[in-house]
C-alpha cells in the first residue's frame, strides 16, 4: 500500500480466448512498503466469514 490512490487495471472479459487482442503496457515504480495485489476473476465468489459470497462491494471493503 502506498499513500498514492489506487490504481485499478483492468482486461477485457475472456482474454485467453481473444485471437488478436491489444494491450497497453504500463510502468509503476513502486517504493519500498508499496504492495502489488493481482487479483483474479472469481475472487468475488469467495465465501465471507458467514458463507455468503462475498461480491465486489465485500472485496472493496477488504
Amino acid at each position: 500500500m502506498t499513500s498514492d490512490p489506487p490504481r485499478e487495471t483492468r482486461t477485457p472479459r475472456s482474454v485467453l480466448v481473444v485471437d488478436d487482442i491489444a494491450f497497453e503496457r504500463t510502468e509503476n515504480i513502486m517504493k519500498p512498503g508499496d504492495r502489488l495485489f493481482i487479483v483474479s476473476d472469481g475472487v468475488t465468489e469467495c465465501p465471507d466469514p458467514s458463507g455468503a459470497l462475498l461480491d465486489q462491494e465485500g472485496f472493496d471493503a477488504c
